[in-house]
């Protein structure tokens, strides 16, 4: 697995962690944000976007890093 992949399975990772702390089903999180369910399925499941993956792609390029950290 390379570093971008990496990134997006943390990113991935902490998205549903965070949805399922909150109590909140696939359904539910996408209605909040109005996206489908399928999308924030593919999002859970690594299936990132292309656009998210151009974006770590050029962060990586830059020597920075996404993460995902709960806000203080």
């Amino acid at each position: 697995m390379n570093a971008e992949d990496e990134t997006l399975r943390s990113i991935s990772t902490g998205l549903s962690a965070a949805r399922k702390g909150r109590g909140l089903t696939q359904s539910e999180f996408a209605d909040l944000l109005g996206f489908s369910r399928d999308f924030v399925s593919d999002l859970e499941q690594g299936r990132g976007t292309q656009h998210l993956r151009r974006l770590i792609r050029a962060l990586h390029a830059l020597g920075l890093d996404l993460k995902v950290e709960p806000r203080r």
